[in-house]
């Protein structure tokens, strides 16, 4: 094959960076470049990206579904004391999150995105993506093409410049290296889109992002490139403790009558007694000032499937967390994505050295990106 591709995804890079990122904004001038409208997905924008299927058509929202009678396999029976136990001693959110992940590497478990699940819901969810419904992925589809490719996503900030130094040496045996960078989401989540550690990453990713692609422009013949990302990241203004309003509301309990799922920027309630329905919708009128309850056509429009994902789901106004959550436990985050109707900012698109016909758009939807990859291969040069 004589086309080589590399796709970095810059997890969390809104497009207000890029008056930071003087080496990405020269790109934007010279190639194709777009924003990509937010969607309120989670899992499900990855999926859009691998598969070209949007939420309502893939059914995957993101990657926690109820399982409301429990799970029953001893994996999560022997999990459940053990992660009570790294809640207890860990001293902040990222020294569970690291004992969670080692456990869950041990016994062979699925971590999923919500890292912080309390040990008594535990076995009320459990991991969904897209390989779980059976549906043909971006590499399943080139790998019958004989495209050989590779997905690589560095755990630690420190790791991210020694990856792309790599990949050179990636395209002697890959046509297609995927490269997700997530260091921006994490310095975005703790400090917030505008701190200054936000805006050193920035201009540091940019510094090494220019080496990478100069680099690779030398050494590997026939290269284009895509430069994007995921989402933005909204400044955090005020959040919310919904755990502590549904401990004081006695009418009902959780486990018995409902389960709770509570994101980062919103609340799902799968409900097992129908008394608990009018409760719940009750509870959630009183805080109408940081959100609203999805109606059903809301829902339907979003393509949440309700029986998955939760009975009623109350989503959180740009702007607004709730804390603590399946994702914070101990430090309110700065920073936040996946609001229902997000309005500060965009993801980014740039595409060098690419022909295709949906690089004619104005803006760009996450499935399209899967399109513009198979486009990308559907003639070989």
């Amino acid at each position: 094959m004589g086309k080589k591709l590399l796709v970095l995804i810059l997890d969390a890079f809104s497009d207000k960076y890029l008056k930071f990122a003087p080496y990405l904004s020269e790109l934007c001038r010279e190639y194709y470049c777009s924003t990509l409208k937010p969607i309120f997905a989670y899992e499900g924008i990855r999926t859009a990206i691998l598969t070209g299927l949007d939420v309502q058509a893939s059914g995957i929202w993101h990657d926690k579904i109820f399982i409301p009678k429990g799970r029953k396999d001893l994996k999560v029976k022997a999990l459940k004391p053990l992660i009570a136990l790294a809640d207890r001693i860990s001293p902040t959110d990222y020294v569970n999150k690291v004992l969670r992940f080692l456990l869950y590497k041990i016994f062979r478990e699925d971590y999923g995105t919500p890292h912080l699940i309390p040990a008594k819901y535990l076995k009320y969810f459990i991991t969904y993506r897209h390989e779980n419904n059976n549906i043909p992925d971006l590499f399943q589809i080139l790998s019958k093409r004989g495209i050989k490719s590779i997905w690589m996503e560095p755990k630690l900030n420190s790791l991210e410049r020694k990856t792309l130094k790599k990949i050179v040496d990636l395209f002697n045996r890959y046509d297609l290296v995927i490269v997700k960078l997530n260091s921006l989401d994490r310095l975005g989540h703790k400090h917030g889109p505008l701190s200054n550690e936000v805006m050193q990453r920035v201009e540091y990713l940019d510094t090494i992002i220019e080496e990478s692609m100069s680099s690779l422009q030398h050494k590997v013949k026939n290269i284009s490139f895509i430069v994007m990302s995921d989402h933005g990241m909204t400044p955090v203004k005020r959040s919310l403790n919904v755990e502590e309003l549904l401990k004081k509301e006695t009418r009902v309990r959780p486990i018995k009558d409902y389960i709770p799922y509570i994101g980062s920027t919103f609340a799902a309630f799968y409900i097992i007694n129908n008394n608990a329905k009018d409760v719940i919708y009750e509870l959630l009128s009183n805080i109408e000032d940081y959100g609203k309850t999805l109606n059903e056509d809301e829902v339907k429009t979003l393509g949440i499937n309700q029986e998955l994902y939760g009975h009623i789901i109350f989503a959180l106004n740009e702007g607004v967390v709730f804390f603590p959550s399946f994702f914070q436990r101990r430090e309110i985050p700065k920073g936040m994505h996946g609001y229902v109707y997000s309005q500060y900012d965009n993801a980014i698109l740039i595409a060098i050295n690419i022909s295709s016909k949906y690089l004619s758009y104005k803006s760009l939807k996450y499935c399209d990106i899967f399109k513009i990859l198979v486009d990308f291969w559907s003639c070989q040069s």
